[in-house]
């Protein structure tokens, strides 16, 4: 275990892929300081939550909208077929 949490490499392999679940591994290291471990565990925690939100809207405005418009025009219409 100490081989994993003294190794850069490995805590940012892990931060990378699995995200939060990495963020133990940052704190457990003596290698960096608390502010470099808190601006990580920040970092880490606002593109967890930020993203997925992002994606969401983005997904909504960009590809749902257009489609639910198109209906309501097409009900309006008579229907679609």
């Amino acid at each position: 275990m100490r081989a994993v949490v003294n190794s850069h490499a490995i805590i940012w392999a892990v931060i990378l892929t699995f995200g939060p679940l990495g963020l133990p591994l940052i704190w457990l290291s003596p290698k960096y300081s608390i502010w470099s471990k808190s601006l990580v565990t920040l970092v880490t925690l606002g593109v967890t939550v930020v993203l997925p939100i992002a994606v969401t809207l983005y997904c909504a405005q960009f590809l749902v909208h257009p489609v639910l418009d198109a209906m309501q025009e097409a009900n309006a219409a008579g229907g679609a077929f």
